[in-house]
């Protein structure tokens, strides 16, 4: 986990230097061209928007305007070279350039945030469909539990237990069952736990467990959400088996 999040830290730095050294060329053209200060920050800003885009996270093109305003001052700006700034107009030149950076790369990480959640609730839409039209082949309890453990298991990448009843020999799958309650890994009861353990709860009844093994990450929302539906799905593919044993029996 840690090996990923250095190699994510490292992609989006690397980034980050590739829009500097991008916005700082362009500057440098427009000004070759002789065109007006007001067009470098035009581009900055374009910068900016591209950083909040492409790298989630509002802090990420903070430090890019932060960057690009400093490195103008000190290619751009007498005295070169340096850091000092003689024209104090160049202070309200920066201070609007940074707000106007703030909010809109704001606005672009809340588009690209609700983007990426409409097409994850779309993925999970469509797979709930094809696991719900999987679940009219089962009639047999066993294979509806052998069904869900493999569809939760290919959805998390995590491996998948499914106990029916009460367990008697996992006492944080026994205490999920009596209690009905999520317990577990990141939850108040057993929280300390590598598993995460989900009743297969019923409107009058809990007919089992569901233990997922998280190791040391949590599910993500996302994915608490979309197993819980596989498991509101394999409820009612057991509920409509006991109706169909009893309407046999009968």
């Amino acid at each position: 986990m840690a090996l990923v999040r250095a190699k994510t830290f490292l992609k989006k730095t690397a980034f980050l230097l590739v829009m500097l050294a991008a916005c700082m060329l362009a500057a440098f053209g427009i000004l070759q061209m002789g065109l007006r200060t007001e067009s470098v920050f035009m581009i900055f800003i374009v910068g900016i928007t591209i950083m909040a885009v492409e790298v989630s996270g509002f802090m990420w093109s903070l430090v890019l305007g932060l960057m690009l305003v400093m490195g103008y001052n000190y290619f751009f700006t007498a005295p070169y070279f340096t850091l000092m700034v003689y024209d104090a107009n160049y202070y309200v030149t920066w201070l609007v350039f940074i707000i106007v950076g703030i909010i809109v790369s704001t606005l672009a990480s809340r588009l690209r945030r609700e983007a990426i959640a409409v097409q994850a609730n779309q993925k999970t839409t469509e797979w709930l469909y094809r696991a719900s039209t999987g679940y009219l082949n089962f009639s047999d309890q066993d294979d509806i539990c052998a069904y869900t453990r493999r569809l939760l298991e290919d959805l998390l990448g995590r491996d998948v237990r499914i106990v029916l009843g009460e367990s008697s020999d996992d006492e944080q799958a026994a205490y999920c069952y009596n209690a009905s309650l999520a317990v577990g890994h990141g939850e108040p009861y057993y929280t300390d736990s590598p598993r995460l353990y989900l009743p297969l709860k019923s409107k009058n009844a809990t007919l089992g467990v569901v233990c997922i093994e998280c190791g040391a990450s949590a599910l993500t929302p996302e994915e608490r959400r979309s197993a819980e539906a596989a498991i509101t799905l394999a409820v009612m593919a057991l509920e409509r088996s006991t109706l169909e044993e009893a309407a046999r029996e009968d």
